[in-house]
């Protein structure tokens, strides 16, 4: 038997306010709270799976939100129809179950998308975690594979060449000085399987002698993996740094890598190894004074992916390694303050005239405060360039440090003016 009620104009238009501030409220809790369960299912999805899959899930989050926010579109326009209706004449008689089945269906309908997406994504995040999990564990084996890495003198590449040595790979260990502190430093902690080799990597005469030396003693092995990590950092306003510096910075991090990379890639393509290019999240966004560096950057990342797609076919793969901010030689407070002042004293007079020396103090006193956050366990990074060498299926990209990847990603996708904002500000 069907329920009627009649009531008048005022208390249906009470009726259907509260209907719907209590219907946009409801909707409110379920975008929060799907929100808050998506955004933990994006960290650990980020942390174990990269981007690829990060977007995937973006795209099918959106498509939950703008179905709610549709819904809720829906459902008010719906009662502001049935509402003006009745001062249309139509009557003053409303079927209660009829709108409480609409109400019912609508409301369930999103709780159920919400439940279903979350446990969809769940299922599929386990299930990439765990295939993941189970690739990185089968890792190649090394002892009839050799292994050379480039800038072993200080920094990432010399504690690399003495990490790999301890597990037992074969280490060819390039230095710009074979004798330099760096070199000498890999000889006393290493084994007779670490051999250093001289070689500049801006020299093409030395990289030819540096390929010619590795062939005559791979034996009976092979190349399986080329690590770039030679670079060097200019920072400094783009007024103040000259077009030498400029210059000199694509000739280190940029031609550099492609030179020895090209050199390589014949004995890469027979033992179908890979490619390790050491880029940095400054690739991705640059801050004031880092232009030049993340100029070269940028391109080692645009290198490596045009590379990545094209060596696909022979089996080589292609990986980039991306720390962030960590105190390094290169990338010391005391070098920083340095490289800023040289470039500061090199500046022609009228352009230092235009921004005093009491804007130049402050930007050091930003450095000297921004160095302070930096992280100084370089074990990070060379645990994480370990794993790109040996894991039998490795990522694409790798961000050392989880933390400074997810902060990096929250950069890219904000808007410019916004990111722009930020940056002026850590920089005052």
């Amino acid at each position: 038997m069907k329920l009627v009620a009649h009531i008048t104009r005022n208390e249906c238009h009470l009726y259907c306010k509260c209907v719907s501030v209590y219907a946009f409220k409801f909707h409110i809790l379920s975008l929060s709270l799907s929100l808050s369960i998506y955004l933990s299912i994006y960290l650990s999805i980020y942390l174990s799976a990269g981007r690829t899959v990060v977007f995937i899930s973006y795209h099918i989050i959106s498509y939950h939100i703008y179905l709610s926010i549709y819904l809720s579109i829906y459902l008010s326009h719906a009662l502001s129809v049935f509402y003006y209706s009745l001062g249309g004449g139509i009557g003053e008689i409303i079927s209660f179950p009829l709108i409480y089945c609409f109400l019912s269906r609508a409301l369930y309908l999103s709780i159920y998308l919400s439940i279903y997406l979350s446990i969809y994504l769940s299922i599929y995040l386990s299930i990439y975690l765990s295939i993941s999990v189970c690739s990185c564990m089968y890792a190649c084996t090394y002892k009839r594979h050799s292994y050379i890495f480039f800038c072993c003198d200080t920094g990432f590449g010399n504690a690399l060449a003495r990490k790999l040595d301890k597990i037992g790979f074969t280490v060819f260990a390039c230095c710009l000085y074979a004798d330099g502190e760096g070199a000498q430093r890999i000889i006393d902690n290493t084994s007779d399987r670490c051999r250093v080799i001289q070689m500049d990597v801006t020299d093409d005469i030395q990289v030819r002698n540096a390929v010619s030396e590795v062939k005559e003693a791979l034996e009976d092995k092979v190349l399986y993996s080329v690590v770039n990590n030679a670079g060097i950092a200019v920072f400094s306003e783009i007024e103040w740094c000259s077009v030498d510096q400029f210059q000199q910075i694509m000739n280190v991090n940029v031609m550099g890598m492609v030179r020895v990379t090209k050199a390589f890639l014949p004995l890469l393509r027979e033992s179908k190894g890979r490619v390790i290019n050491v880029a940095s999240l400054a690739g991705r966004f640059t801050l004031p004074a880092f232009a030049a560096y993340s100029m070269s950057k940028v391109a080692c990342i645009a290198f490596s992916d045009g590379l990545r797609q094209e060596m696909s076919k022979f089996g080589i793969k292609v990986i980039t390694v991306e720390p962030g901010l960590y105190k390094t030689p290169i990338a010391s407070t005391d070098t920083l303050v340095k490289q800023y002042r040289k470039s500061w004293e090199e500046t022609p007079v009228d352009i230092k005239d235009v921004y005093g020396e009491d804007y130049y103090d402050k930007f050091v006193t930003v450095i000297r405060k921004q160095m302070k956050r930096a992280r100084e366990n370089i074990d990070e990074v060379v645990e994480t360039m370990v794993e790109a060498v040996h894991c039998e299926h490795p990522k694409i990209r790798y961000v050392p440090y989880w933390l400074s990847g997810v902060r990096a990603n929250v950069l890219m996708v904000l808007p410019n003016t916004v990111r722009d904002w930020f940056f002026s500000s850590i920089t005052k």
